[in-house]
């Protein structure tokens, strides 16, 4: 519509789901790591700007629920995940055993006309994540993403499997030792990251 000089976009989004194939190649992911990309599809926009304001994925592997801390939900303007940088829109952290991971307490996110919105899930594991387990996300559809409106099409493909492998323990810092008669007393600080003891 047009009036004293301003025009609107009107009209309802017409949204196209897209991936890479695979949608994430397929690698390691490390114990005690946070942020691994384990999944990416994409969105373009046209005929009006979308809002996006819910996400499901469905996850499988061998991995169980204690070998994950979370998932994350991220929305970028580019085809690089950039955790410093990008718009995180979730976090699930119960019910994360394979299956269907719907993700709680959504930001919406506006996608202009015109451009295409990037969505990356990404993975947290801590240090007792269980080695060669395994974990990939299955091809998203239309029907696990919601907008406030849109006409939504395309599909998308599965992602690759992300392998969990051993983290590289760090060394302990500010060691010390002290002698006394007929003994020694040794201290140090913990190191960061992963570790199960110290020699």
């Amino acid at each position: 519509s047009e009036g004293n000089g301003t025009t609107t976009v009107g009209g309802v989004p017409d949204i196209t789901l897209s991936s890479p194939n695979p949608a994430v190649t397929a690698g390691n992911i490390v114990q005690g790591s946070t942020n691994n990309a384990i999944y990416r599809f994409d969105l373009a926009v046209t005929t009006a700007d979308a809002t996006l304001n819910g996400v499901t994925v469905t996850t499988a592997g061998t991995y169980a629920a204690t070998d994950i801390t979370n998932f994350k939900c991220w929305y970028s303007a580019d085809a690089t995940f950039s955790p410093g940088t990008d718009v995180l829109l979730s976090t699930k952290v119960a019910g994360l055993g394979a299956g269907a991971q719907v993700f709680p307490s959504f930001t919406n996110q506006s996608i202009l006309s015109g451009s295409t919105g990037y969505i990356f899930i990404s993975a947290d594991l801590p240090c007792a994540a269980v080695l060669a387990n395994n974990i990939s996300v299955d091809a998203i559809t239309t029907a696990d993403i919601s907008f406030v409106s849109g006409n939504k099409s395309g599909t998308a493909f599965a992602g690759g499997l992300q392998t969990i492998i051993a983290a590289t323990p760090n060394d302990v810092t500010v060691p010390a030792a002290s002698v006394a008669n007929a003994s020694s007393s040794v201290s140090w600080t913990n190191p960061t990251g992963c570790y199960d003891e110290v020699l």
